[in-house]
């Protein structure tokens, strides 16, 4: 049987929140890729510091992972992918609470 009423769903014990980084911030291209290299741009107002980028296969582990250094609001990197499976990843890019991500594909 279906109850009818009025019932209160809460939330108890939040583990994270995190805002939504802009998603236009970070351009991946060429996107699919065959060449053997990704070149990334990030695009961040009035942002200095420290980046960790990494790239994970399918199983979620890490297979390259760099550190870069954002100046300006901006970062242009290009990712070597030579040697890996062809496939889908994960880029993530961590830039201090913000963790930007994007499919790439590499054939």
């Amino acid at each position: 049987s279906n109850a009818t009423g009025s019932f209160t769903i809460s939330a108890t014990n939040v583990l994270a929140t995190r805002a939504l980084a802009n998603t236009d911030a970070l351009l991946v291209y060429p996107n699919p890729t065959s060449t053997g290299q990704l070149t990334l741009r990030l695009t961040l107002g009035g942002t200095n510091g420290p980046a960790q980028l990494s790239l994970l296969n399918t199983l979620g582990q890490t297979v390259l992972s760099q550190s870069a250094a954002i100046s300006n609001g901006s970062l242009e990197r290009s990712l070597n992918t030579r040697g890996l499976a062809a496939g889908v990843y994960t880029l993530r890019l961590q830039v201090g609470e913000q963790l930007l991500t994007r499919k790439v594909v590499l054939e």
